[in-house]
């Protein structure tokens, strides 16, 4: 069963009473088969009119989700939340929902449990200028939880991609490895090299019509290769996510194939149309020619 992170956009007449939801972040929890899906909750298209993070859980063949139930509000300065990423550490089962929130904040529930408190992160970060994912963290096969996020130099405000990480089901958390590459918003999963070792897979946002793709060695603390995606029209955020080689691909020795998602069509600066999907078949490249539109 494979999710990617998407939000129709609909007219905003349609949300005038109830609100724009936009910038999802999605979890599926496989023993409960059930979806939990964190977006902002806006009152127009603009990013600043986020008003809070909202909670909505659903079905996995998706024909239902809940009233959205709010998660994190706005606060009464004036400081919004934004770009929800969720992260699920499997020994403890524990569910991490990071954000921004001026500070990099995350928060923490347990099955029925209630949210816990807010943990900040902002320490660990390394510029002042910086943004969480949005959309999914990862725990590799090895236990070690992985969050995308990007960072705005102080010398020349450009921004480059990076992780935080933890070894330890989320007691403590490190800064990880940056691209060497102008990149922004990214999404990361873990996939396998030519010898069948686990390698984690980087896509991110760049300019000039190109996206980085990049590969954190075995080590886990440098990122291995930097190559440039050529992508459609304007690009914005895209998905990740990684399963299993079919049984067409078991001659090879990588495991994992992999699929990355974002619009191909953006006319005006909002709109996000024409989603295009990609798979990435092991010891191949990504096919920019041959994609699926839904």
């Amino acid at each position: 069963f494979l999710l990617f992170h998407v939000v129709k956009q609909e007219s905003l007449q349609d949300f005038h009473d109830v609100g724009l939801f936009r910038i999802p972040a999605l979890y599926y929890k496989e023993n409960e088969k059930k979806l939990f899906g964190f977006t902002e909750k806006q009152t127009s298209r603009h990013d600043s009119s986020a008003v809070a993070l909202v909670m909505s859980t659903g079905t996995y063949n998706l024909r239902h989700w809940s009233e959205p139930e709010e998660v994190v509000r706005k606060c009464p300065c004036g400081y919004r939340p934004m770009n929800p990423c969720t992260v699920y550490e499997k020994d403890t089962q524990t569910l991490f929902l990071f954000f921004n929130h001026v500070r990099l904040h995350y928060i923490t529930k347990k099955n029925d449990d209630k949210w816990s408190e807010f943990t900040d992160l902002t320490d660990l970060l390394p510029t002042d200028n910086w943004s969480v994912g949005p959309g999914h963290g990862i725990q590799t096969e090895s236990g070690r939880m992985i969050v995308p996020a990007y960072a705005y130099m102080k010398e020349n405000n450009i921004p480059h991609s990076f992780y935080i990480y933890s070894d330890d089901k989320g007691s403590t958390w490190h800064y990880g490895a940056m691209l060497d590459k102008t990149s922004g918003e990214c999404e990361m999963d873990e996939v396998s090299d030519i010898t069948g070792d686990s390698l984690i897979y980087c896509n991110a946002c760049n300019k000039g019509g190109f996206r980085v793709q990049a590969e954190i060695d075995e080590s886990f603390h440098t990122f291995k290769s930097n190559t440039l995606l050529k992508e459609l029209d304007k690009g914005c955020q895209g998905s990740v996510i990684s399963f299993p080689a079919q049984p067409e691909d078991a001659e090879t020795s990588q495991k994992k194939c992999l699929l990355f998602s974002h619009p191909t069509n953006q006319k005006i600066a909002w709109q996000r149309l024409d989603l295009g999907v990609y798979l990435k078949k092991p010891l191949s490249c990504f096919s920019i020619s041959d994609y699926l539109k839904v």
